[in-house]
């Protein structure tokens, strides 16, 4: 378990390491992401402002003066969410952009170390397996190391700033809503190691129904004048209905966590609701407070039960990154 732990820790530096060239884009990035982060994170006090001033008994001589105050907060809260929409297309262009850079630097350069291995490298792998390396395992790290990393950046301020409006408007209501994190975590950490394993023997499969294609149609005239059509169509087939079996298991995976992430969330809510409103009509908490802090329970379930999802995500990228690596590893190098 430790060599394996070890293992992983080796291959996420790794993959952080291949992004070191875009470093100054990704920052710009992460900072246009702190922005829209911030933006989207002002909006529900704002929002809870406008609630009490709308909630209000105004009198006669105040409606002036409480129209004024409305204007004002509804000119802040556009600006916020055009700032707010600016940074986010920002932090989408710049991440994109570092990851294009990465990817084509990346194929490059396993190109060059697989072409320049010992003979005895290409009697020992497929050649198709070798082009999906090349074309799906890059693919998929290029968006582990960057567009990845900005979500789960994203997804991480905004729970944790999230979390510290909350605790700041009303404790007690967010120890309610806390009471379902254990439960998440713990099922996406075995999640993610479930995912881990059936991405890298998907992987495999469709290396074999790649290969298995590659050799047919580069002896097509072979095939025919054997008239074997249909037993290279079922050798493709057998290959990828295996990826496809594998591909089902990591469907239904995905989906029942989501399922379970998305109960959870919606049983907090219900409870802040609940508990909400008892406060509420004990005079314990003003309504515009309450909506602050729905709002807030929302972003902050919604970056969960992303995190959630994107750990997947990551862990499908480790797979991937492994057979990866172990193909740089392998043999001579140059």
């Amino acid at each position: 378990t430790k060599v394996n732990g070890a293992a992983k820790a080796s291959h996420a530096c790794r993959l952080l390491k291949l992004a070191g060239p875009e470093k100054w884009i990704l920052i710009a990035g992460t900072l246009s992401l702190i922005g829209a982060s911030v933006g989207l994170m002002l909006v529900p006090s704002r929002f809870g402002t406008l609630i009490k001033l709308i909630a209000n008994n105004t009198a006669p001589d105040e409606v002036q003066d409480h129209l004024a105050e409305l204007q004002i907060n509804i000119f802040y809260l556009v600006l916020i969410n055009l700032s707010t929409a600016v940074f986010s297309l920002l932090r989408g262009a710049l991440f994109q952009l570092a990851g294009e850079r990465l990817v084509a630097r990346f194929r490059s350069r396993m190109f060059r170390v697989i072409i320049h291995k010992d003979i005895q490298f290409f009697d020992a792998l497929q050649s198709g397996e070798l082009v999906n390396r090349l074309a799906a395992d890059s693919a998929a790290i290029q968006d582990a190391v960057t567009t990845n990393v900005s979500m789960a950046l994203r997804w991480v301020g905004q729970a944790v700033s999230g979390m510290v409006l909350l605790f700041y408007t009303s404790p007690r209501l967010t120890g309610i809503m806390l009471a379902c994190v254990p439960a998440v975590t713990i099922g996406a950490v075995v999640y993610g190691r479930y995912v881990r394993k059936l991405t890298k023997k998907y992987q495999t499969a469709l290396a074999d129904s790649g290969e298995i294609a590659t050799e047919c149609l580069g002896n097509v005239r072979t095939v025919r004048s054997f008239a074997n059509e249909e037993i290279e169509t079922d050798r493709y087939s057998g290959a990828i209905n295996r990826s496809r079996s594998i591909g089902i298991d990591r469907s239904w995976a995905y989906g029942s966590f989501l399922g379970v992430v998305t109960a959870f969330g919606y049983i907090a809510v219900t409870a802040v609701f609940y508990y909400g409103g008892v406060l509420v009509i004990q005079g314990r908490l003003d309504t515009g407070n309450l909506f602050s802090f729905i709002i807030n329970t929302l972003i902050i379930a919604a970056s969960i039960a992303g995190l959630s999802s994107l750990w997947g995500t990551l862990m499908q990228a480790l797979g991937a990154s492994e057979r990866m690596f172990e193909l740089l590893d392998a043999g001579t190098l140059i």
